[in-house]
C-alpha cells in the first residue's frame, strides 16, 4: 500500500509539472488492476497526451483505448467522483471528435455523469466547472441549430446563461478566486484561467458589461503557464478590444 501511495504522489508531481509521457509509462503496468486512483490518473494524464497528437484519428484512438480504463475505474465504484468526472471528460472529447449527431445523443449521459461527480465530489471545483461548461455550450447553441437538432435528432436538453455562470462563479468559490492549491493535493487547479474567462463571456451574454470587463481583465493578468492558459489569454484580450477596452 504504501508503494501505490508513493507512487500516486509521484504521478501527481508529475503532472503538476506536465510530465504527461512519464505518467503514462509508470502507469500503464497497472490498468488492468483494481486501483481506483492509479486508474483515473491513468486516464487524466492520456487526456492531456491526446492533446498533443497531430490528427484527430489518433487523438480519437488514444480516448477510445482510455476510456475502457475509465469504465473498468466506474465498473469498480461507481461512487467515485473522479470517476463520473473523467467518464464525462473522455465522452465528450470523443463525440466531439464523432460529430454533432454523437454529441446530441451522449448530451444526457454526460450530463449524468457530471451531475454525479458534482453530488460525489461537492468541493472539486473542477466538477462544477464541467457541469457549467455543458451548460454554456447547450445554452449557446443557436436557434436554427436548436430547431435543426430537433428536427434531425429530437428535442435537444436545454441549460441558461444564467445557470452556466452560477456553477462557474462556484467553481470560482470552491478554489478561492483559484489563488490557492486544489483537493489538497498540492496541485495548483490546472483551469483556473478558463473558469475565469467563461465567466467574463457569461457576464456578456448576459449583458452585464461591467462585470464581464472585470473577469476578462482577470485572464489577461494571469501568467500563462499552459497552452490552455495562452489561448484563454488571447481570447480575452481580443474580447475586451472588441468592448473598446484596451487599458
Amino acid at each position: 500500500m504504501a508503494g501505490v501511495d508513493q507512487l500516486k504522489k509521484n504521478v501527481d508531481q508529475y503532472y503538476d509539472e506536465m510530465k504527461y509521457d512519464q505518467i503514462a509509462e509508470q502507469l500503464e503496468p497497472y490498468k488492468g488492476g483494481d486501483d481506483i486512483g492509479l486508474l483515473w490518473r491513468l486516464a487524466r494524464a492520456n487526456y492531456e497526451r491526446q492533446k498533443t497528437l497531430g490528427s484527430d484519428a489518433a487523438q480519437l484512438r488514444l480516448l477510445q483505448d482510455t476510456l475502457a480504463t475509465v469504465q473498468r475505474a466506474l465498473a469498480l465504484d461507481a461512487t467515485d467522483p473522479n470517476c463520473h468526472k473523467w467518464m464525462a471528460i473522455y465522452l465528450n472529447a470523443i463525440t466531439k471528435l464523432q460529430g454533432s449527431k454523437a454529441q446530441i445523443d451522449a448530451a444526457t449521459t454526460i450530463r449524468e455523469h457530471m451531475l454525479k461527480a458534482c453530488e460525489y465530489g461537492p468541493d472539486d471545483a473542477t466538477n462544477w466547472h464541467l457541469i457549467a461548461m455543458w451548460e454554456y455550450s447547450v445554452a449557446d447553441i443557436s436557434w436554427v441549430m436548436r430547431k435543426l437538432a430537433t428536427v434531425v435528432y429530437g428535442e435537444p436538453p436545454r441549460a441558461t446563461f444564467q445557470q452556466a455562470l452560477d456553477n462557474f462563479l462556484k467553481a470560482d468559490q470552491l478554489s478561492d478566486g483559484f489563488r490557492q492549491l486544489s483537493a489538497g493535493r498540492g496541485l495548483a487547479w490546472p483551469i483556473k484561467s478558463r473558469n475565469l474567462m467563461m465567466i467574463g463571456k457569461c457576464y456578456q451574454k448576459l449583458k452585464d458589461k461591467e462585470n464581464a470587463i472585470k473577469y476578462l481583465k482577470m485572464v489577461r493578468a494571469l501568467e500563462a503557464k499552459t497552452a490552455d492558459d495562452e489561448e484563454s489569454k488571447e481570447e480575452a484580450i481580443s474580447m475586451l478590444k472588441q468592448m473598446g477596452i484596451t487599458d
